[in-house]
This record gives structure tokens, sequence and C-alpha cells, in this order.
């Protein structure tokens, strides 16, 4: 009888303290974040994120949505303006499947990166195993813009050719958060980023059109290193 009294409570005890799911987050309420671009703007920064549209990735013959959808908004800080984002996307930012980050040329000339990745090394629901890269004579927003041939995420691509050409040409580099944070933080020792541009128009890049063109027009490739003193 004892025994049984003793596993009655063990039994109450689970029940109202291990209450299985209580935080749980459907996929149909999120949306999944892919890649970040920052962009100084008067306000102080423009924020653009690429979003994964679920239903063109399973539909691979799709010929008229895309398979990503990219928001934009502006804050005083990037915190804001991924608060203010909440405007126009109609479900929450899910950000622990971030792949790419990228920072505009402005942005990282005349302002620094500093400030971006402290707040985003802050954030409790981003991994820390995305890339990051520079887009030069752009905007990171102009660069997440453009659609890609093959590989459907554009983000996916960018990652693709950043991993091949550092194995096989050695003209990139795959930069990481923990490595550029020690690269930041130690002295004597400078940050140095892969740097991105757009060949050809990019007011072209989000057409699906030209990507059944043998020779796509618009692309996004990875050619430059981007050099840093301290974070600018």
């Amino acid at each position: 009888m004892k025994k049984l009294l003793i596993s009655f409570f063990v039994f109450i005890f689970c029940t109202m303290f291990l209450t299985s799911c209580w935080d749980r987050r459907e996929l149909n309420e999120l949306y999944i974040v892919t890649a970040l671009g920052i962009d100084k703007s008067e306000e102080g920064y423009l924020v653009t994120v690429q979003l994964i549209n679920p239903g063109e990735i399973e539909s691979e013959k799709s010929e008229t949505d895309t398979p990503v959808t990219t928001y934009q908004s502006s804050g005083e800080t990037v915190f804001e303006a991924l608060r203010r984002l909440t405007l126009e996307a109609p479900r929450r930012l899910y950000g622990a499947h971030l792949r790419l980050v990228v920072f505009g040329e402005e942005l990282a000339r005349e302002d620094g990166i500093g400030k971006v990745i402290d707040f985003i090394s802050r954030d409790h629901e981003i991994r820390t195993e995305f890339y990051m890269l520079v887009s030069k004579n752009s905007t990171a927003e102009e660069l997440l813009n453009i659609l890609t041939p093959l590989e459907r995420i554009p983000a996916n691509k960018i990652i693709s050719t950043l991993e091949i050409s550092e194995r096989v040409w050695g003209s990139t580099r795959r930069i990481q958060l923990d490595e550029l944070v020690s690269s930041l933080i130690n002295e004597g020792k400078e940050p140095v980023l892969t740097g991105a541009i757009i060949r050809g128009n990019p007011d072209n890049g989000g057409n699906m059109k030209i990507l059944k063109k043998l020779d796509v027009p618009t692309a996004v490739e990875t050619r430059y290193l981007a050099a840093f003193k301290k974070d600018k």
C-alpha cells in the first residue's frame, strides 16, 4: 500500500510539472529566415530578410511564384527594424535556420559592423553556424533579391559557391560568427570577409523568367576579400 501511495504522488508530481510542449511553435505560424541583409539607411539600419516559401520549394515545377520572399524595414537599431517587419510580415520570423548574413559595403565602410555583430551574437534564437560576407558595389538588399538557377534558395547557392571556391580556387573564405568575433576582440588580428558582387542588372534579378535562359544575365559572384580595420 505504501508503494502504491508513493507511485501515486510521483504520478501527480509529473503531471503538474512536466507539461510537455507548452512553448511549441507550429510551422504554419512561422516564417523561416534563411538570409539576413544589413544596410546603412538615413534612419540607422535597413534590414532585409530572405524567407523560404515552403509551398514553392515543394513544387519543383512552379514557374509563377518565387521560392523565397524578401521583406525590408528600417530602424535606429537592427532590433527595432526586425520588430517593424511584423507590420508587413503576417507571421513571426524564425531565425534558428539562418544560413547567411550580408553586410552592405557602405555600412561596413562608414559605420562598421560591430554593433550588428554584438546584437546577433546575443540573440538566443540564432545559431552561430551561418556564414557572412560583404556586398561589393551594391546593397545587401539588392543582393538578397537575386534569384539563382539550379539552386532554388539563393542563400544556399551562395553558401555552396563559398565552400567550393575556398576549397578549389582559394580566393574566398568561409567565416562564421565565432571566428569573426575572435578576430574583432583579439589584438594583432583583423577580420577578413568574402566580398560578393552582382553580375548584370540587379533590377532583373528577381524575375523568374530570366532563369530559363541558357546564360543567366544577372547572378551573384563571390570573388573578393573585404579586409577590416577593427570593425570597419
